[in-house]
């Protein structure tokens, strides 16, 4: 439900609606997907892979931030510019406007 949710807050993929969701991603019911796998017994060899790959424990936390911040990601392999999308987010002294495509799907 609370990615369903994060997926519907986006999913009309205007910068404004970015923001909403980095809201709820950062602070509300959404932080939950911040934190996933939940079960911290183990790491599954699935995982392992990734975080091998990224060299980075939260990658996908790190994947998310930087689409909702629309800024590049700093992995060690398979890095991402969101800063290249179209649209503008909100920044000091700017409002978000325009269309955010594609952040919202990566």
């Amino acid at each position: 439900m609370i990615q369903k949710e994060f997926g519907t807050i986006i999913g009309d993929e205007t910068c404004v609606s970015l923001q909403v969701g980095k809201a709820y991603y950062e602070s509300g019911d959404g932080t939950f997907l911040k934190n996933i796998p939940t079960y911290k017994g183990s790491t599954s060899p699935e995982v392992e892979i990734y975080q091998d790959y990224y060299g980075d424990e939260k990658y996908y936390d790190t994947w998310v931030q930087s689409a909702l911040d629309g800024v590049a990601t700093d992995f060690k392999d398979g890095n991402a510019d969101f800063g290249a999308f179209a649209g503008v987010l909100e920044r000091p002294g700017k409002d978000p406007s325009g269309d955010c495509v594609g952040r919202e799907g990566e």
